[in-house]
């Protein structure tokens, strides 16, 4: 699913279909629509509206309902999630909502504050497909790297 421009970040899809990026410094307000791969580091509130994958990177701070195909979270999303195929928490992400999707996939570290109703999709009771499992990878992959980016810091703790 991503691959590495130039400059040797993974911020494009394999297939091409990173429509958007909202970066660190960005905010927006209102609705958001697209069809393809969205990546926040920044923040977005209001709604999204999505045929496809809304990733949320470590920085990146959702205030919106959101509905999507898939949402990989690694940032702080507060609203209500509705996904058609899944909704991944990675550490150390935070989602406070009701979260509505066929699979919820929740990293040790990450945090769910809320309410979780799932339903089977067509196909109950199936093995989840290589693919899923590969799409899985690459998405925690990318948030891993943006992770591996940024200067390390410190803290000292009571």
């Amino acid at each position: 699913m991503w691959q590495r421009n130039g400059d040797g970040d993974q911020t494009q899809g394999a297939n091409g279909n990173l429509v958007g990026f909202a970066g660190q410094n960005c905010t927006i307000q209102g609705t958001l629509n697209f069809t393809g791969t969205f990546r926040i580091d920044g923040r977005i509130e209001g709604q999204v509206t999505c045929d496809g994958t809304l990733i949320v990177g470590e920085g990146g701070q959702v205030h919106a309902d959101i509905q999507a195909t898939v949402v990989v979270c690694g940032g702080t999303i507060e609203g209500n999630i509705v996904a058609k195929e899944r909704v991944q928490l990675l550490a150390p992400s935070v989602i406070t909502g009701t979260v509505r999707s066929p699979l919820l996939i929740i990293e040790e570290g990450a945090q769910f504050n809320g309410t979780c109703e799932m339903e089977r999709p067509a196909a109950a009771g199936s093995k989840p497909a290589k693919k899923d499992k590969e799409e899985e990878a690459e998405a925690h992959a990318a948030l891993s790297h943006h992770r591996s980016s940024r200067a390390p810091h410190s803290s000292s703790h009571d």
